[in-house]
């Protein structure tokens, strides 16, 4: 079964879409694409400084730009920043043709890398601009992915990645492609 041309990876931040897209695309031969790193070099500025700056609404606006973008592309594997398709427009926006591969990954998952990790998530991050304890971090979670779930549910595809390695993550998502069927 041949792979489709374009490829996009869906789901909560953190939960590995740049790690693993770029991972399946060297594996299946695809060149990658992550699109809030084309936001950025678009902007001139880091996803996060353009939240402080100019708010989620202008960010947002540079992701349906970036998205609609992508839509020539082939042969590439695109991670998508975890609120690019949580609406129906931006669902619309996607080619015809391409898949759509949700990385479902737990609540406690997400919440320890977000909270360990080195990033600083504009979400992420409380009234100051401080990280958000652990606890506190994992309800700002639980919030948005209540809001988000369905969307990401409409993928063609979904992996369970929970706290499975990245190798084995990778050779779901490559095996779920090659069985997919459109």
């Amino acid at each position: 079964m041949p792979l489709p041309q374009l490829i996009y990876l869906t789901g909560f931040m953190a939960a590995g879409k740049s790690t693993i897209g770029f991972i399946v695309a060297n594996t299946i031969g695809y060149a990658f694409v992550d699109l809030d790193d084309m936001i950025a070099e678009g902007d001139g500025r880091k996803v996060s400084a353009i939240f402080a700056q100019s708010g989620e609404a202008f960010f947002r606006k540079q992701e349906r730009e970036a998205l609609l973008r992508t839509g020539d592309l082939r042969n590439t594997v695109v991670a998508l920043g975890g609120g690019a398709l949580v609406t129906d427009e931006a669902w619309a926006a996607l080619p015809s043709g391409s898949v759509v591969v949700y990385l479902d990954t737990t609540l406690d998952v997400l919440a320890r890398r977000i909270y360990y990790g080195r990033s600083r998530r504009p979400l992420m991050l409380d009234a100051d601009g401080k990280r958000l304890e652990l606890e506190a971090l994992s309800g700002r979670i639980s919030e948005i992915m209540a809001r988000r779930r369905s969307q990401y549910e409409r993928a063609d595809i979904t992996v369970r990645s929970g706290d499975r390695s990245i190798g084995k993550t990778v050779d779901a998502v490559v095996a779920a492609l090659r069985r997919y069927k459109g």
